[in-house]
């Protein structure tokens, strides 16, 4: 996928990420939490908490690789339901890009269902 088209499936508006992750559903498999929403097209947004994670340099690489990931692997997945999905990395260590491919195939199973 092109970075104009990941552009275009990031999830930006303030009022739907709330809705995302007060009214959202979510599924978690470590080191990855999964929030997600029914709505009319296919957005992503991933997060990286600063607490667990305090420099820049690893949240940045960790969000590279989720969105690497996803948008390689599950990006026409999610073209078949409709949903806005939440990535949240809950490990406060650094994970390989292995690990993260398994929980995130995982998460996108358990939706997918």
């Amino acid at each position: 996928m092109s970075v104009s088209q990941r552009k275009i499936k990031t999830l930006v508006d303030i009022r739907s990420i709330n809705d995302l992750f007060i009214k959202g559903k979510h599924k978690q498999t470590f080191p990855l939490r999964l929030h997600y929403f029914s709505a009319k097209e296919t957005k992503t947004v991933f997060t990286v908490s600063k607490k667990k994670l305090p420099k820049a340099v690893d949240r940045n690489r960790i969000k590279r690789v989720l969105k690497d990931v996803y948008f390689n692997n599950f990006a026409e997945q999610g073209e078949r339901r409709k949903y806005h999905l939440g990535f949240v990395y809950l490990s406060s260590k650094l994970m390989s890009h292995k690990e993260i491919v398994k929980s995130m195939k995982t998460l996108m199973d358990k939706i997918n269902q």
